[in-house]
């Protein structure tokens, strides 16, 4: 708040919220051991309909209250909240750096439609239950990192679905301002694979909401803005504004597909300032504001020196 600071996005993990009974929601454990149950819960959960879950809605929910006494403390310390349902868990043994597939949350919000229908009553209880609850300031995105590329269906059916999800929540909270999210983790995955963001408007949604802004994420080129997350030779840096890192420091394909990316990008700051114009173009066209809700820079352990950490924030 001292930076300037007057919005915190707030993220609340929708398996805890669902299946705290199931998975022993206070424990702390290994993350296979959650992962494990939760994709259990999850295959119940669908093989019963849901019906446990709907009946559950509006009860008391100690994840739930949890959440909605952290939103109130940051209301009172004078922060606009976004609400946004989040994922954590992949199922199948896997996890984000393994995983063939999208996570639970994701498979079952585009491939199983009786999980639809529980999803957006799901969302208008947690906005009744959080206006209800003294969280006065505060806005709605609809899910975080939405997929639905390839064999999801695509930025229409996620339109129509968070449509539904919209109309939901305005129904607990009339005139909510809304945040709208496009598709393929927030655009996140195919722009930064060297993509033009001039095509930007393809991943997003349209909507007819008044009151609502459009979110995308930004970690372009990846290499730089989540370099922890590559097998690196030791002492690798990558550097802002652009310096040559050298291919043979990826110890695996991703790294090395991320190092010629970097190469071939060379980040600096004429770089963003046309990322930034191409948005602001898309922005034009949209007649709505877009808003990065999600964009990195690592740790000095990663390899970033501060002085350049700072300039790329500027």
């Amino acid at each position: 708040r001292g930076a300037g600071a007057r919005v915190m996005r707030m993220q609340v993990n929708v398996e805890g919220a669902m299946f705290y009974n199931e998975c022993n929601w206070r424990s702390d454990g290994p993350y296979d051991a959650f992962n494990a149950c939760y994709d259990a819960a999850y295959a119940q959960a669908r093989n019963e309909g849901w019906q446990r879950q709907s009946a559950a809605l509006g009860s008391d929910n100690p994840v739930i209250d949890m959440y909605i006494a952290g939103a109130r403390r940051l209301n009172q310390a004078g922060f606009h909240v976004i609400v946004v349902p989040t994922d954590f868990f992949w199922g199948g043994g896997s996890n984000w750096t393994n995983s063939s597939d999208i996570p639970l949350l994701h498979q079952y919000l585009e491939r199983d439609v009786a999980f639809q229908d529980f999803y957006v009553r799901w969302v208008n209880a947690l906005v009744a239950r959080m206006a209800s609850g003294g969280v006065t300031n505060f806005s709605l995105q609809a899910v975080n990192e939405p997929r639905f590329c390839g064999s999801g269906g695509g930025t229409r059916a996620w339109q129509k679905l968070e449509a539904r999800i919209f109309t939901a929540a305005r129904e607990a909270a009339p005139g909510l301002h809304l945040v709208s999210t496009a598709t393929c983790t927030a655009a996140d995955q195919p722009l930064s694979r060297g993509r033009n963001y001039a095509g930007l408007l393809r991943y997003m949604p349209r909507h007819d909401f008044d009151n609502m802004s459009y979110s995308i994420h930004l970690r372009n080129p990846r290499l730089l803005h989540l370099p922890n997350h590559y097998n690196l030779r030791p002492g690798t840096n990558v550097h802002y504004p652009y310096q040559r890192v050298p291919e043979s420091a990826g110890l695996d394909d991703s790294a090395r597909t991320q190092i010629e990316l970097y190469n071939q990008i060379r980040p600096d700051a004429a770089f963003y300032a046309s990322v930034f114009s191409q948005i602001a173009a898309a922005e034009q066209r949209l007649g709505r504001k877009i808003v990065v809700t999600e964009w990195s820079v690592d740790k000095p352990d990663y390899g970033l020196p501060r002085d350049e950490r700072r300039q790329r924030i500027r």
